[in-house]
C-alpha cells in the first residue's frame, strides 16, 4: 500500500461527509454539505474534487445528501446507494450504481462492503472499505450495534 488518509470534512446534524483515498483511488462517504462547502473543505485539506471516483450514500436523509447532485453533476462522480436510498434522494442526471446491502463491489484499488444498519431510513448502510491490509469501516446514525458493526 502506497498510503491511505482520511478526511472528516464534515460530522453531525448540519452534514456528514468523509474522503478516503489509497493507492490512487479515493471516495466521498456521503455528502451533507453544500457543494461549494464540500468543496471549500476539501481545499483546506488540499484535496481536489476531481480525484473523487465514487460516492457512497449511507441513507437518504438530507444531512447526508445535501451536496450530491451538484458535486457528482460538477465532476461527472458515480453515486452507489441501495435501491432504497437513491429511489428517495433527488439526483437527476447524476449516474447511480444501485448496490446490495450485502455484496462488496470495487471502486479502483478499494472494496466496498456494504452492510445494513438500523436507523429510521429506507434502506440504510455502513461501509467497510479495505485496500492492501487497511480498512476503514463508517457507520454513521446507528440505531443500535448490531453484530454486524461489532464485527
Amino acid at each position: 500500500m502506497h498510503g491511505a488518509s482520511v478526511t472528516v470534512l464534515s460530522s453531525g446534524s448540519c452534514g456528514n461527509s468523509i474522503v478516503f483515498s489509497s493507492d490512487g483511488a479515493s471516495v466521498m462517504i456521503d455528502a451533507g454539505l453544500s457543494c461549494r462547502e464540500l468543496e471549500r473543505r476539501m481545499s483546506q485539506f488540499g484535496l481536489d474534487p476531481s480525484d473523487v471516483d465514487a460516492l457512497l450514500l449511507t441513507h437518504e436523509h438530507t444531512d447526508h445528501t445535501r451536496g450530491a447532485k451538484r458535486f457528482c453533476s460538477m465532476y461527472d462522480v458515480p453515486v452507489y446507494g441501495t435501491d432504497g436510498t437513491l429511489s428517495l434522494t433527488p439526483l437527476e442526471g447524476v449516474e447511480l450504481r444501485p448496490i446490495s446491502n450485502r455484496h462488496a463491489f470495487e471502486v479502483g484499488s478499494l472494496i466496498v462492503s456494504p452492510f445494513p444498519i438500523k436507523h429510521l431510513a429506507a434502506e440504510p448502510v455502513a461501509f467497510s472499505i479495505s485496500n492492501d491490509g487497511f480498512k476503514l469501516s463508517v457507520a454513521s446514525d446507528l440505531g443500535c450495534a448490531t453484530p454486524k458493526v461489532l464485527e
